[in-house]
């Protein structure tokens, strides 16, 4: 009897899965169709925006109180994406204003919804230039919610606006925060996304660097040795200066094997030779670098690397 009763139990834990899945598969099916439906509703609200002689203020209103939901945003979205590249961003100088007033609408409502309006401005921010000075602090309110997901997303979206200004501000803002230590592991993706004037934000990096937790040198660090070689002089201050941070040392260790500099040569050849066990990261991470700086003396140096008691060290 006991067994019978766990075969017909695990019979109708079975067909509950098979019912939910029919349900869910239905649901899916459903939101699919409604999708479409809210998508070509947005389409039609928008599309005058793009007709000659620019748009009349009621079908900016319309659209406007339209957007002020999560989906409908989601929409056009969808809608903006089927464009010529020419006609999205028509769109955008004729709508700009728009988005000032949804900001003040979305900071009222849920952290999701706030998010989401901060993920679409990221992916769009680069046309909003003519509204980014009213749109900059609303959303760097957005970044200080207690959501991991606003922070993330309104980061983002400041980096697609381009005012570096701000970026740097709300970056110190969220590595000094609770959340720093996640935010850190992002900081190189999301500054990479910066749509403004890179050379004037690593300025600015450079003479804000000391006001960042220490944890978040590195990471700076990082993002100016994939977006730039123009930054020798100041990376090699760093590797000569033994009394810093070995993962800054590190950092710079990496950006010259990036960007050969001949100045740079002696100490990673040092590194490299290194025999001592406890500094087996300098020898691993120079190893690497000295791919760059071929010669007899790099030969030499990587020959003897070969025969290091760490495995890192003899890989690289």
């Amino acid at each position: 009897m006991g067994g019978e009763v766990l075969i017909y139990g695990y019979g109708l834990i079975c067909l509950s899965m098979l019912i939910f899945n029919l349900i869910y598969a239905a649901h899916l099916r459903s939101d699919a169709k409604r999708t479409v439906k809210r998508t070509g509703r947005i389409a039609a609200l928008a599309a005058p925006l793009l007709e000659g002689g620019g748009p009349a203020p009621a079908c900016l209103e319309g659209l406007s109180r339209r957007l002020e939901r999560a989906g409908n945003m989601l929409a056009l979205d969808e809608w903006l994406r089927t464009l010529e590249p020419e006609r999205a961003e028509l769109f955008f100088s004729r709508a700009a204003p728009l988005f000032g007033r949804l900001a003040d609408a979305y900071a009222k409502r849920g952290e999701i919804d706030g998010a989401y309006f901060c993920h679409f401005i990221a992916g769009w921010g680069e046309h909003l230039g003519p509204v980014r000075d009213g749109l900059v602090p609303k959303l760097a309110a957005f970044a200080r919610r207690k959501s991991l997901y606003s922070r993330v997303n309104a980061l983002k979206a400041l980096c697609a606006l381009g005012d570096g200004q701000a970026v740097l501000d709300m970056l110190a803002f969220l590595c000094d925060d609770a959340s720093g230590a996640y935010i850190q592991k992002i900081v190189v993706e999301t500054l990479m996304g910066f749509s403004g004037d890179y050379h004037s934000l690593i300025a600015l990096i450079w003479e804000r660097f000391g006001r960042f937790p220490a944890a978040a040198h590195r990471t700076l660090l990082d993002y100016i040795r994939f977006r730039s070689g123009e930054y020798s002089d100041e990376m090699l201050k760093i590797l000569l200066d033994g009394g810093l941070d070995k993962e800054l040392r590190f950092a710079a260790v990496r950006y010259f094997g990036r960007y050969p500099d001949e100045r740079a040569r002696e100490t990673l050849l040092r590194f490299a030779s290194d025999t001592d066990t406890a500094r087996w990261e300098y020898a691993a991470i120079s190893a690497s670098s000295l791919a760059s700086y071929p010669g007899e003396d790099t030969f030499r140096a990587l020959s003897s690397a070969m025969h290091s008691p760490n495995w890192y060290v003899r890989y690289n």
